[in-house]
């Protein structure tokens, strides 16, 4: 496996399927929203990933948050060669001032918040990772997931939800204001970005696929 990924790196950087402009595309989204998929299509697209490249190097020290971003990270893009790098990086001033020092080319994955709670909660069940969710697990599935979506453990800044000004759970407020927060701020920026959700493509995956392809300005 090192060695093929090595040998697609190396493929990528010096023989490119196209050398267009675009070279650092900056993928964000919530966990269980389509970022996967995009990762996926930019591979078919040339294109590498920052943070699992032998030939690149990631920087993700010295984090607040596993999904943080830090200038250094950034700064380590190669500027000629065709890389992403996808995170579910919650919104800060400190990440907008990034982007616009480097200027990438942004993607933003959504998908409707009750689906992607309900897909979220069915992955937990199939890899319970983390022992601070582990007692939903343990619950009746309607129990469970009835607690996942509203607990309010502040020691569990991960999964949170509001309904309106009223505190409901963090789980659902979290990720409603991530997503509510990234795109006012990319328009008041007036950040090059492209939005995309899950929802679009099982519409029409061809769209979908072309929407990111023309977005790259690639032939």
């Amino acid at each position: 496996q090192f060695f093929s990924l090595l040998i697609r790196d190396f493929k990528y950087d010096y023989f490119p399927l196209e050398n267009n402009k675009n070279q650092f595309v900056f993928v964000i989204g919530l966990p269980k929203s389509g970022t996967t998929l995009i990762e996926e299509i930019l591979y078919e697209l040339g294109y590498v990933d920052l943070t699992n490249s032998f030939l690149r190097i990631y920087n993700n020290k010295n984090l607040k948050h596993p999904h943080d971003i830090s200038e250094k990270m950034f700064k380590s893009v190669p500027k000629n060669k065709k890389t992403f790098l996808k995170t579910h990086t919650h919104f800060s001033k400190e990440s907008i001032e990034i982007i616009k020092k480097y200027n990438p080319k942004i993607i933003i994955s959504t998908r409707n918040l009750k689906d992607m709670l309900i897909s979220r909660y069915c992955h937990l069940l199939a890899s319970p990772s983390r022992d601070a969710l582990k007692k939903y697990i343990n619950l009746d599935i309607t129990k469970g997931f009835k607690q996942f979506i509203t607990h309010e453990n502040k020691a569990d800044d991960d999964f949170v939800i509001k309904y309106g000004d009223k505190v409901k759970g963090k789980i659902v407020d979290f990720y409603y204001n991530w997503i509510k927060e990234w795109k006012e701020e990319i328009k008041k920026n007036n950040l090059d970005h492209l939005l995309l959700d899950w929802e679009s493509f099982l519409q029409d995956k061809k769209k979908y696929i072309k929407n990111i392809i023309n977005y790259l300005e690639i032939k």
